[in-house]
């Protein structure tokens, strides 16, 4: 049976996944916690999201975050999970959610609607993975880089497409009857 409390970081240090003890405040622990927290937010996303592909891909992104998660925890140069084909399939998801919106014409500030707000904060939290991944010198040039680049541009894109999604069935539900 594994234990959640086994009372190893009462130190203030944790494991990583290859038994090495570290800081708890050491940066790449920061990295795996804000990584972690994206992943939780973007359940709340996935829970409001009113288009099931989005879910999908969220629920798919979640997968390959827990695996980044476990790169950065490895500590280990030959422990590559996040491939340049995760980062094709930001590309290819974004690409396709791109083609259904139209960009506004201002900077969008999300806020009306619940689901594009979610993910308007989370494309924010993943600009902070970023951030705390490019820090971690030994993982530069890797395709971990790119993909918090292209989540950031998915999320913003998957915010467009819910917000537009969910005005144009307002505006349907909101059209009289015809007579």
């Amino acid at each position: 049976m594994v234990r959640i409390t086994t009372k190893t970081g009462d130190q203030n240090e944790t494991s990583l996944w290859t038994g090495q003890r570290v800081a708890k405040t050491s940066d790449r622990i920061i990295v795996i916690g804000k990584i972690d927290s994206l992943i939780a937010y973007l359940g709340i996303c996935r829970f409001y999201s009113r288009g099931l592909d989005i879910c999908i891909d969220i629920a798919l992104i979640q997968r390959h975050l827990s695996e980044a998660c476990s790169e950065i925890g490895s500590k280990s140069p030959d422990r590559i999970l996040i491939t340049r084909e995760y980062v094709h399939f930001l590309e290819e998801r974004s690409k396709t959610v791109e083609a259904q919106v139209k960009y506004p014409e201002d900077w969008f500030y999300a806020g009306i609607q619940e689901s594009s707000s979610q993910l308007n904060y989370a494309r924010a939290l993943s600009r902070e993975c970023e951030i705390g991944v490019l820090k971690l010198s030994e993982f530069s040039g890797r395709s971990i880089n790119l993909y918090f680049n292209r989540l950031s541009d998915y999320l913003y894109l998957a915010m467009l497409y819910e917000s537009q999604r969910t005005s144009r069935q307002a505006n349907k539900e909101n059209q009289e009857p015809e007579q």
